[in-house]
């Protein structure tokens, strides 16, 4: 007879906790044995008696009740699964630095690291943004939680944007595939759940080339490098080791500065990341590289001032009360060097490409350029990301991509978060496929 699965299910207070009342009826129906934790704030947006309704079993929320002041060593011991839903900033912030100050969070230091623990924020959309918040996120993820990234939508505030916590049936699906694949509460080892990449490395590139005028100007890029820092951090999160060539003044990933499998090399110019990137693919053997550095298509050819002209230099600084004539040539386009750099046509490649044009035909063909072919006919590059200007509202969380292959096929993601998440999918298979052309078999 099949052991009954044991699953702790923690709320903390958000009005979301009305959707945790569907999630655990259904745990019940499925003969899961669900114990409900939960903070003080929490039985505010729902009542103990509904909870204990639900379960047959009194609601824990308080660490010193008589007769069960170790219950969070022998809850934390006996169940096979941790679902925290909702959990609000103040407890992602709180798990995040190892807090221990109310029963869900003592808990949490006690569950075993091998185990699986699934959460699922709510919050609004600012909250959501707010850089502490991700910080901490990314952290959780580092210790790793399984997060249930909020939806999109209208908020219990009324705003719009990312926040809303995952629907039932998006928070049922994830607890019965981590029960199915997650090692049991006896694991020997705490590395057996770890999601490790070993011996798999990444090479990725982002944020915006700067190229020099004199010593206090230069023409620049806007990006800000917060998309590649994301994709940064996921990757790390699943256990690539992953090198990042990133502009100087790039948001860089969480994960930076920490004894981590990441290693972070600047570039300033678009010759800097050229040699840079050179370098680090004569350096090191890659299982696949993520390019998405904005390049300046134009690099300064020459000035011209008071009839004299002069070579950009950083020891040059020019009369803010003269003409001065700026003759740009083009850049050198990189992205198609990567692979000849690497000594490694199958060397899976995946760009970007940022449009600004609600011509979403013209939008797809200029992003199909970039899957060219070498002499040996091979893709030089085997997926692009593409996005475009005028769909980003960054006040409103809304960046949509849109992956494509070689083969013309691709899949629209709707967030960030959803991308960096999905190329980690991609790498991840990588190892199993003996070449970049059987990346286009697959499914995205």
């Amino acid at each position: 007879m099949t052991k009954q699965k044991k699953i702790l299910f923690g709320l903390t207070g958000s009005i979301a906790c009305y959707k945790a009342c569907t999630v655990i009826s259904a745990l019940i129906k499925a003969n899961y044995e669900v114990q409900v934790v939960a903070t003080d704030s929490a039985l505010k947006f729902v009542g103990e008696a509904t909870l204990e309704g639900l379960t047959g079993k009194p609601v824990i929320s308080n660490s010193f009740l008589r007769g069960h002041m170790m219950d969070h060593i022998r809850l934390a011991r006996e169940a096979d699964l941790f679902v925290i839903a909702p959990l609000t900033s103040h407890h992602i912030g709180a798990l995040a630095h190892g807090l221990a100050d109310d029963f869900i969070s003592t808990l949490v230091l006690a569950y075993e690291p091998h185990k699986p623990i699934i959460v699922a924020p709510a919050m609004n959309v600012v909250m959501w943004q707010a850089p502490i918040v991700q910080q901490n996120i990314a952290a959780l993820r580092q210790r790793n939680f399984k997060i249930l990234w909020p939806n999109e939508g209208v908020l219990a505030c009324g705003e719009e944007g990312v926040g809303k916590m995952q629907e039932p049936e998006q928070i049922l699906a994830a607890i019965n595939a981590s029960l199915t694949e997650a090692p049991t509460a006896t694991s020997p080892s705490p590395e057996l759940s770890r999601p490790t990449q070993a011996n798999t490395k990444v090479l990725v590139t982002f944020g915006g080339t700067r190229e020099l005028i004199d010593g206090v100007r230069s023409l620049a890029n806007t990006s800000t490098g917060h998309t590649g820092a994301l994709i940064c951090d996921a990757l790390v999160a699943k256990g690539f080791d992953v090198v990042g060539l990133h502009s100087q003044d790039a948001e860089l990933p969480k994960t930076a500065g920490a004894a981590s499998r990441l290693q972070l090399l600047p570039f300033t110019t678009a010759q800097d990341l050229d040699q840079t990137l050179r370098e680090t693919l004569v350096a090191h053997k890659f299982n696949a590289v993520i390019h998405l550095a904005a390049i300046s298509d134009f690099a300064v050819d020459h000035l011209e001032t008071k009839g004299e002209k002069y070579q950009p230099s950083e020891n040059l600084k020019l009369s803010s009360t003269e003409p001065l004539t700026i003759v740009l040539k083009p850049a050198k386009k990189i992205l198609h060097s990567i692979k000849e750099y690497a000594h490694n046509p199958m060397l899976p490649v995946i760009a970007f490409k940022l449009t600004k044009s609600k011509d979403q035909e013209a939008n797809l063909q200029a992003a199909q350029k970039l899957f060219l072919k070498n002499q040996a006919s091979t893709p030089m590059v085997d997926f692009v990301v593409h996005n475009d200007e005028t769909e980003i509202d960054r006040t409103r969380g809304e960046h949509p991509f849109r992956l494509l292959s070689a083969d013309g096929r691709g899949e629209s993601l709707s967030s960030t978060t959803d991308l960096a998440l999905k190329l980690t999918e991609i790498i991840r298979d990588l190892p199993k496929l003996s070449n970049s052309t059987d990346l286009n078999k697959g499914p995205l």
